[in-house]
């Protein structure tokens, strides 16, 4: 099995091959308990995160990534500006395109896209998780009221 950080491209079957991206949503939290059990991990109390949400025909796929102290501001919307590259790609060429990007985006938007991206994949594959768009837009809705900031990029 791969790791996470390894794309999943060879796992892309053919009906994804033209399926493109819809929206990313990103969101700036604090580490608390309950946005930890929304994301499903384990999170640094005292520090901020960045949850990535991505959308591709109706199914939804999760990405979290740890920064640093809460007390340091973050412009959410310059940070995201770098996925706006994913514009109209499909999730194959996303996943190109972030490996070409990854030394100048760095470590933590490289590996937040990533991740996401071949969640979403696993997701598409994986009918049973496909199919839990309802508990996705509870979280999305819950993330929306608690997040400290909010960017939805569309990107088609």
């Amino acid at each position: 099995m791969p790791l996470l950080s390894e794309p999943l491209v060879s796992a892309i079957d053919n009906r994804l091959m033209n399926v493109k991206i819809g929206k990313m949503e990103v969101f700036l939290c604090d580490s608390n308990p309950t946005i930890q059990s929304v994301v499903g991990g384990t999170l640094a109390s005292g520090c901020n995160c960045v949850l990535l949400n991505i959308s591709c025909g109706g199914v939804t796929a999760w990405s979290d990534c740890l920064l640093i102290d809460k007390h340091t501001y973050v412009d959410i919307v310059s940070w995201s500006a770098v996925y706006l590259q994913l514009r109209g790609l499909t999730i194959a060429q996303c996943l190109q395109v972030v490996q070409a990007k990854k030394e100048r985006w760095g470590q933590d938007k490289t590996r937040l896209a990533e991740t996401a991206l071949n969640a979403l994949i696993q997701s598409w594959n994986n009918e049973s998780e496909a199919k839990q768009a309802e508990q996705s837009d509870r979280e999305r809705s819950y993330l929306f009221h608690h997040s400290q900031s909010y960017y939805s990029l569309c990107l088609y």
